[in-house]
């Protein structure tokens, strides 16, 4: 199958990696047919040679209409958030049809199924295929299925497509107790204890790529026709830093879940927090940026891709 279907972010079904075979009903309309070529060849019979004979170009040409309803269909990759170990994680997949494809199902090993109809006179049609994500780590969820019955369920045509995507699951979120937390370091000064992001406004400044749009500081562009960004703060207390030590709850995955807990409370609280993990500290900030970056490093810490 790898050989066959490598991995890749977008993938069109072609003759070497579509396939066919009849479904449980097709089987049972072959035996009818033996059954019923039996029958003539016993009987000498014109009139059961005449259906058995219409019913097998029937299956032929099923067979046929069935392997085109694949054939050119692309499936490519598009996007998936990162979610919290044990949740549903949503893959957005696009399908661009080479001409009408019917009756397909898309879905991830066991996960519920997607059913599409798409064409090309309609053009991509984007879906979001929903898989049951396990331990903390970066989780691939393997081969995506593709298959149809079309159109009279006698055969059955398949593929399964490895996408290369891939989500980070987070520790699921636990209250636990810290031993202690400890300081930032940050001198006790006001210029210490502002940090930007907050809701105070702090001045314009230039416009730079990636600002958020609902800063830019849409009047002073109405009167000189240049592009400026509005800055916020935020006063703020002494910043404080989760640090892996302090945590003596004895497991690793208990004792990141803790830590995730208290990422999300103190994110919640708008409190400015640091990370120290293993050999990787952030300095304090807050924000869903900062959230996420240190999020990641909880679930990438001593983890394998599973």
């Amino acid at each position: 199958m790898h050989r066959r279907i490598p991995p890749s972010e977008s993938v069109t079904l072609e003759q070497k990696s579509i396939f066919v075979f009849p479904s449980q009903k097709g089987l049972a309309f072959c035996a009818v047919i033996a059954l019923l070529l039996l029958t003539a060849i016993n009987y000498q019979n014109n009139m059961i040679y005449l259906l058995t004979f219409l019913l097998a170009s029937i299956l032929i040409a099923n067979i046929l209409v069935a392997y085109s309803n694949l054939l050119g269909l692309t499936i490519q990759f598009g996007r998936v958030n990162n979610v919290y170990a044990g949740e549903e994680a949503n893959f957005q997949v696009s399908l661009i049809p080479k001409t009408a494809h019917r009756d397909i199902v898309l879905r991830w090993q066991d996960d519920y199924p997607v059913f599409v109809d798409c064409s090309s006179a309609s053009g991509p049609s984007h879906f979001s295929i929903t898989a049951l994500t396990g331990k903390r780590g970066r989780w691939r969820p393997g081969r995506l299925l593709i298959e149809s019955f079309y159109p009279f369920g006698l055969i059955r045509v398949w593929s399964w497509v490895d996408l290369d995507c891939s989500v980070i699951v987070y520790p699921k979120p636990t209250q636990g107790v810290s031993v202690s937390t400890e300081q930032s370091g940050i001198e006790d000064s006001d210029q210490n204890k502002r940090l930007k992001g907050g809701d105070d406004f702090f001045g314009i400044r230039d416009y730079s790529p990636g600002d958020p749009i609902k800063y830019i500081a849409w009047k002073r562009f109405a009167q000189r026709g240049e592009l400026y960004v509005k800055e916020f703060e935020h006063q703020v207390g002494d910043p404080q830093y989760i640090c892996f030590e302090n945590y003596n709850a004895g497991n690793i995955e208990l004792r990141l879940e803790n830590m995730c807990f208290d990422l999300l409370a103190a994110d919640k609280r708008n409190q400015p927090y640091g990370l120290i993990i293993g050999q990787n500290r952030l300095a304090p900030s807050f924000g869903q940026v900062h959230l996420t970056q240190c999020l990641e490093l909880l679930a990438l810490y001593g983890a394998e891709s599973v």
